[in-house]
């Protein structure tokens, strides 16, 4: 999504493969994409060397495929609610392409978003979104992606996933399989 947002507002002479390409041969140089065979990804997932490869990453121009590393992002969070005495019950994390949908999804969503605070529910008109004249998750203006390069990002992030999974539910497991 990060890269169709790019090539919206800025367009790109680079195709979407090209950039995975070199930012796979970027995360192998940086110590943090390995060969799962040789290192189990078990072994390396949350470890301080992923931690520094990530910190050392994540500050690189042109990211793409580290943004979906979310298991650890979320990872460094329940650390900083931890050092804090916070319980991970006061974390809310809702998926974003679910969230914008459609109206009544937004609707759907601020609703969940007012119960976890425990703020009064709010009617939202709508009106906010009619000056928007590209939103990033419509469908009809996406470039789809071949089936093979989607197959290959389900691999590529499935070990992330699993991890999610394990640190937000097994709902979270299996999210973006389609």
């Amino acid at each position: 999504s990060h890269y169709q947002m790019v090539l919206q507002r800025y367009g790109n002479t680079r195709s979407f493969e090209t950039i995975i390409k070199e930012e796979m041969e970027g995360m192998k140089k940086g110590g943090l994409l390995h060969d799962w065979s040789t290192m189990p990804f078990e072994g390396f997932h949350g470890s301080k060397e992923e931690d520094l490869a990530y910190s050392k990453y994540v500050n690189s121009p042109d990211i793409y495929l580290a943004r979906g590393f979310y298991s650890i992002q979320l990872r460094h969070w329940l650390q900083a609610f931890e050092i804090y005495n916070k319980p991970p019950s006061d974390m809310l994390v809702m998926q974003y392409e679910t969230f914008f949908e459609n109206k009544e999804s937004i609707q759907a969503g601020l609703d969940k978003v007012t119960d976890f605070l425990s703020i009064p529910r709010f009617r939202w008109s709508g009106a906010d979104t009619d000056h928007m004249q590209e939103q990033p998750l419509q469908k009809s203006k996406r470039k789809s992606l071949s089936k093979k390069t989607s197959e290959m990002l389900r691999d590529f992030y499935a070990p992330y996933n699993k991890a999610l999974g394990n640190l937000l539910g097994e709902d979270w497991e299996n999210i973006w399989m389609n």
